[in-house]
């Protein structure tokens, strides 16, 4: 079994929101989606094209939020909940 590293979970978080971010921008530019500019814009965009995403979205980017600034305490309990939604995001996107 994997040991857990707490000193980097923050980072964990983090890279899995950015990984999932560059996944659903690559899916909606080669749609011919513009890409947003903002995390605000990207999850207008994700609402209207791809909703069984939208949500997952948010919740990996307010865990990722958490995650860089909310300290230990709070990353600890919730890097399973990051992989699952990174998991659904990657799997939702192959679909389509």
């Amino acid at each position: 079994m994997e040991r857990e590293s707490p000193k980097y979970i923050d980072w964990e978080i983090t890279t899995m929101f950015c990984s999932a971010l560059h996944l659903v921008s690559e899916y909606l530019s080669r749609r011919g989606v513009d890409i947003p500019n903002s995390h605000k814009q990207m999850k207008k965009v994700l609402s209207v094209r791809l909703p069984h995403i939208s949500i997952l979205y948010s919740l990996l980017l307010k865990l990722s939020w958490n995650a860089r600034y909310g300290g230990y305490d709070s990353v600890k309990y919730c890097k399973s909940n990051a992989v699952e939604y990174y998991v659904q995001i990657k799997d939702g996107l192959s679909r389509y």
